[in-house]
């Protein structure tokens, strides 16, 4: 899902933008927009997964079905740059044997499918757009053949989402605002307490991140040198990853491993 507020906006110019905002918000606003739009169009002709892409367009929430009470939090549907998808997967560590990926809000899958390229038990999105739901599971079976063990999509309020008693990446692209973000954050949380394991979360622009530095289990963690730059860079959005001390552990093991 997309970062910026579910109802359509007036476009501002520069000028009125710089009023409003003040020049460095302004700043970081057409920056962003500008390396998203360049990414996509780099992808568009460069980047192998998008070829046949059906995940690109963008879609607002006013005209899809959504039976949830959290329907005002959610933001429209703009799909993460592949790029942008290589550099977040290239952050995370190779996940350990019976993983689970889990995309909230996925829209149209677009997050999924990059996530069937890794060796994951189970990549699951949540989606609460019937629409955009059922879009995602057609663009799941024209995957030819994916590394992941199972891919699902579950219709459905990601604040009511079970969390997989397996270990766990959450991906959030800030697909709605802080009350869910905050029921996210303290179910997984929650889950940590129960049964201590390996959970990441990679949280692409972070603008609620607050809520993960609030709950038990979680601390944010350094991102591996080249991810950081390239993402720090050319990245259109920061990503936070918040960690529990067992995925500390592994991220630490990994990167021992790796080194000459």
């Amino acid at each position: 899902m997309s970062a910026v507020s579910a109802r359509p906006t007036p476009r501002l110019t520069l000028a009125n933008r710089v009023q409003h905002d003040g020049i460095a918000r302004a700043w970081t606003h057409y920056r962003t927009v500008s390396l998203h739009h360049a990414w996509s169009a780099v992808d568009r002709r460069f980047h192998p997964s998008a070829r046949n892409d059906t995940t690109a367009e963008k879609v607002e929430l006013d005209g899809v079905t959504i039976a949830s009470p959290n329907r005002a939090t959610g933001v429209h549907y703009l799909p993460t740059p592949w790029r942008v998808l290589d550099w977040v997967h290239a952050a995370l560590p190779v996940p350990p044997p019976g993983s689970t990926f889990v995309d909230y809000g996925c829209g149209k899958g677009r997050v999924v499918l990059s996530a069937a390229e890794q060796p994951y038990h189970r990549v699951v999105g949540v989606e609460f757009a019937a629409e955009l739901a059922a879009l995602a599971r057609g663009n799941v079976s024209d995957l030819p053949s994916p590394v992941a063990g199972s891919i699902d999509i579950h219709e459905g309020d990601a604040a009511a989402f079970a969390i997989p008693g397996t270990p766990v990446v959450a991906f959030l692209f800030n697909p709605f605002g802080p009350p869910v973000i905050e029921r996210v954050a303290a179910s997984l949380s929650r889950s940590w307490r129960r049964s201590p394991r390996s959970i990441i979360v990679a949280y692409l622009n972070p603008l609620h991140e607050s809520a993960f530095a609030a709950v038990d289990g979680f601390s944010k963690v350094d991102l591996p040198l080249t991810s950081a730059a390239k993402i720090r860079l050319l990245s259109p959005y920061r990503l936070a990853i918040y960690a529990t001390p067992e995925a500390r552990a592994l991220m630490a093991a990994q990167k021992k491993l790796r080194r000459p």
